[in-house]
């Protein structure tokens, strides 16, 4: 049977220290603070959403997003929050480019998917209104039981890397799915197979830091050697031939955090993995 999935929300103490407020206007409002609303908007993107009914697995939360890559350039689908959540422009229907991508994906979404009305406005939707339509399409595509034993005893293997900049999606959902495996399967059988890392900075498309990492690789090694991933690394290259590499950092294992030991800034040797 399927555990229910703790809806509690991992935390770093960077994420947890940090409070939105500290940044509050004292004065007259200008570009170097937060009026009250936009702390409130901070506040409400930073904090988990708890559904009114559960989700496939019990699942009644979804995480808030993280810190540290808010003001990344908006370029396509790379960015911080002026890319996906507050545009150049307020929403408007349809949507025009200058609107944030979330608001042109989320909308659309609410309409054609969950509403299934072109003409509904998706800022009349509420969440009961369309309660059945939600835990239909949860049940079919969330793969959140952390009941992975079937898979374990067949021999796979699963690596889950989070960019913690992202701001499509939030990176503690997967972060948290990781946390679940492992406490309902053991912390020593998910190793056998699982591997969970988070690579700060780094946003939807992996631009923001050092983010290069051959995946496949590791998932490859483990899989036809049985050597599990052990100090990977990230790297940050040109764009261009010959593409050297401009910085390396080690990819940590959640939820440890990559830690500045003393060096060159731009080697990974510089860094180790530490304990939040």
């Amino acid at each position: 049977p399927t555990a229910r999935m703790s809806a509690t929300v991992s935390t770093s103490n960077s994420r947890s220290r940090f409070d939105p407020a500290s940044l509050a206007c004292t004065g007259a409002a200008g570009p170097t603070c937060l009026n009250p609303a936009q702390v409130r908007a901070v506040q409400t993107l930073r904090s988990p959403y708890r559904f009114p009914f559960p989700l496939a697995n019990g699942l009644v939360e979804y995480p808030g997003w993280g810190i540290g890559g808010e003001d990344t350039p908006a370029v396509g689908p790379t960015g911080g929050w002026r890319a996906w959540w507050t545009g150049n422009a307020a929403p408007v229907l349809p949507p025009v480019p200058a609107n944030g991508i979330a608001w042109v994906y989320g909308g659309g979404a609410l309409q054609y998917f969950y509403a299934r009305d072109p003409n509904v406005d998706p800022r009349s939707i509420t969440p009961e209104s369309v309660a059945a339509r939600v835990q239909a399409v949860s049940a079919v595509m969330d793969s959140t039981s952390p009941d992975l034993g079937g898979f374990h005893a067949r021999g796979h293997k699963l690596i889950v890397l989070e960019h913690l900049s992202d701001y499509a999606q939030s990176p503690y959902a997967g972060l948290q799915y990781g946390d679940a495996v492992k406490r309902h399967m053991g912390a020593g059988r998910a190793a056998e197979f699982m591997r969970v890392y988070a690579a700060p900075g780094i946003d939807h498309v992996g631009t923001g830091g050092p983010a290069l990492v051959d995946m496949l690789k590791a998932l490859a090694t483990w899989v036809e050697r049985k050597e599990a991933p052990i100090l990977l690394r990230l790297a940050e290259q040109d764009a261009k031939p010959p593409f050297a590499v401009q910085r390396t950092r080690p990819l940590c294992e959640w939820p440890k955090w990559t830690r500045f030991k003393g060096g060159d800034p731009n080697a990974a040797e510089s860094f180790e993995c530490a304990n939040p």
